[in-house]
């Protein structure tokens, strides 16, 4: 309940997420998610440039795979996983 928690914080979330959530934070950016019926429709509508977005691939089925696509559409070319466990018992 405490919104300066999100202060100095950006969001980078996908198209799935809840419009709400990115009201929380001053800085948020958000990718569209390829292979979303919503993503298709975002995709042609008229009043959108195609240059506005960023469209995301293979950022299924972890987060960890979303972070990736991320930093790939950014340009990174360095990027370090630590604390990533996909282990399960």
């Amino acid at each position: 309940d405490d919104n300066s928690y999100f202060k100095g914080i950006t969001l980078l979330a996908l198209n799935t997420v809840h419009p709400s959530v990115f009201e929380l934070f001053d800085n948020s950016v958000q990718a569209i998610k390829l292979g979303e019926a919503g993503s298709t429709l975002h995709q042609q509508n008229p009043d959108v440039e195609p240059g506005d977005y960023a469209v995301l691939s293979y950022c299924n089925p972890t987060v960890t795979n979303c972070a990736l696509s991320f930093c790939e559409s950014m340009g990174m070319d360095k990027v370090f996983l630590f604390g990533v466990d996909m282990g399960y018992v």
